[in-house]
């Protein structure tokens, strides 16, 4: 009684295949999701190379600004620390660091200096952390398999 009914149900099959296959081809081929993973990882690593390129792309403003401070804050120890050694030199009666009566003006151009080679500090160090940042998407986007 089944066996009449075998050939209906094939072709019923077949033409239920026959309308998947003709709904996936024309849905197109739909991108995995280490594809789209990818795509994404290579598409933050163009926006950080792009960004390295910018000094006024905000990326790159805030990483710069963020090694800026920093530097900035291990002057500012440093020079605390260089004036707390000046006072004990000269508590202790040995020669001082400062010449006393120019101590303002070495002060100043120790702070001058110092922020002119943090700001160039700071750039490079943001563009390494930058760059750095970018070739971490590259290796995420070639764990994924062939990259672009």
């Amino acid at each position: 009684m089944v066996l009449q009914y075998l050939p209906m149900i094939v072709t019923g099959l077949q033409a239920l295949s026959a309308m998947s296959a003709a709904k996936n081809v024309a849905q197109g081929a739909q991108p995995t999701a280490a594809e789209r993973a990818q795509s994404q990882a290579l598409a933050d690593r163009d926006r950080l190379l792009k960004a390295m390129l910018n000094p006024n792309d905000n990326i790159m403003k805030n990483v710069t600004a963020g090694e800026n401070q920093a530097l900035n804050a291990s002057t500012q120890q440093q020079l605390s620390n260089l004036l707390s050694a000046n006072r004990k030199q000269q508590l202790m009666g040995r020669q001082t660091y400062f010449n006393p009566e120019r101590q303002d003006e070495s002060i100043s151009t120790f702070l001058t200096n110092a922020s002119d080679s943090n700001a160039n500090t700071a750039r490079s160090n943001a563009l390494n952390r930058i760059l750095g940042a970018a070739n971490g998407y590259q290796g995420q986007a070639s764990g994924y398999g062939m990259v672009k």
